[in-house]
C-alpha cells in the first residue's frame, strides 16, 4: 500500500514545478496515511450503512411475505449507550499519547476509536435535533435545510456530534419531556 502511495505522489504535477507543489504532494502524503490509519474504523462504518440498507429492504420483503417483523423505533428515538462518550475521551487520550510518544499501534487504534465514537455522537445529536425540529413543528423543507447546512459545515458537524455525546449521559429528550 505504501508503495502504491509514493508512486501515486511522485507522478508529474499537472499545475507547475514551483516548492508549493512539492508541499502539496507532502500535505496529501500525510492525508493518505492518516487515511490508511482510520481505514478500520471505515470499514466498520461502512458494514453498518450495509446492515442498515439490508435491513430495511429485508424487512419490506419480509413484510409483503406475511412474515411480522420487528420495525425499528422512530429516528427521533434514538438512544446510543453510554460507552461512546468515554471512548471518545479514551480516544483523545490516546491519539495524544500515541502521537508525543511515536507508539503508532496505540495512535491506530485510538484514531479509529475516535472516529466510531465521533460517529456514533453524530447520529444521536442528528437524532436529537431531529426530536426539537419535530417538537417545535418546523418545516420539512427548513428541517432539509439544517441538515444539509450540518453535513457541508465541519463546524456544526462537530457541534452536533458533542452534543451527541453529551446526550448519551444527559439525556436531554428525557429532561424535555419532564419539564411538561
Amino acid at each position: 500500500m505504501q508503495q502504491a502511495m509514493d508512486e501515486t505522489l511522485d507522478l508529474p504535477l499537472t499545475r507547475n514545478d514551483r516548492g508549493a507543489d512539492r508541499g502539496d504532494s507532502a500535505a496529501a502524503s500525510e492525508v493518505l496515511e492518516l487515511f490508511l490509519l482510520m481505514l478500520p474504523a471505515l470499514f466498520v462504518g461502512s458494514a453498518l450503512i450495509e446492515v442498515g440498507v439490508c435491513y430495511a429492504v429485508m424487512r419490506k420483503v419480509l413484510r409483503r411475505m406475511g412474515v411480522a417483523v420487528t420495525a425499528l423505533p422512530p429516528f427521533a428515538q434514538w438512544h446510543l449507550p453510554v460507552v461512546f462518550p468515554y471512548l471518545f475521551a479514551f480516544s483523545l487520550i490516546g491519539i495524544y499519547w500515541g502521537s508525543t510518544r511515536e507508539i503508532v499501534l496505540l495512535y491506530q487504534v485510538a484514531l479509529n476509536g475516535y472516529v466510531i465514537a465521533f460517529l456514533a455522537g453524530l447520529v444521536q445529536g442528528v437524532a436529537l435535533l431531529h426530536f426539537l425540529l419535530l417538537r417545535f413543528r418546523v418545516s420539512p423543507f427548513v428541517r432539509a435545510l439544517i441538515y444539509v447546512f450540518i453535513l457541508v459545515n465541519g463546524v456544526m458537524t462537530q457541534i452536533i456530534s458533542w452534543t451527541g455525546l453529551f446526550d448519551m449521559v444527559y439525556d436531554y429528550r428525557r429532561r424535555i419531556r419532564e419539564r411538561q
